[in-house]
């Protein structure tokens, strides 16, 4: 019931930025980046999906795309470091599972290194859309993830 809560939030949270946010402004604030970080650390924990609070605050508090992307990539940088430590001091880092994390890491580096040469043309406008609805796509997995069956 959680997970299907957080997705229907995701999805809410998408459209409310995608067509009321243009009307309604919020100053990036410490207590907001608080608030922001606490929500991305518990979805996180508990869904395994921590980018899309962050990812909508950091539009609001960076100046354009460098900014923005660095953000997020130190987000990401530190939360992947900060989990691998967990499941190797954990030992639930298995040897046969690192084929399989070769493959992802080199799809990831493709993936941003692609992203990173496109994002350039894309004006603003059309960039924070773009995040928006990832953020509204990945409710909507997630919710499809939390019903169909295994």
């Amino acid at each position: 019931m959680l997970a299907i809560a957080f997705s229907i939030f995701l999805m809410v949270l998408s459209l409310y930025f995608l067509f009321v946010q243009k009307r309604l402004h919020v100053k990036p604030k410490p207590v907001i980046g608080v608030a922001c970080g606490v929500l991305s650390g518990f979805s996180a924990g508990l869904f395994a999906v921590g980018g899309p609070p962050m990812a909508l605050y950091f539009l609001s508090a960076t100046e354009g795309r460098p900014s923005y992307l660095a953000c997020m990539q130190l987000l990401f940088t530190v939360t992947g470091i900060a989990n691998l430590s967990g499941r190797v001091i954990n030992h639930l880092l298995h040897p046969s599972i690192l084929p399989s994390a070769a493959v992802g890491t080199i799809f990831i580096l493709s993936g941003g290194w692609l992203g990173g040469k496109m994002v350039s043309h894309v004006d603003i406008d059309r960039f924070c859309k773009i995040v928006y609805l990832f953020v509204g796509i990945s409710g909507i997995a997630f919710l499809l993830q939390s019903i169909l069956p295994a």
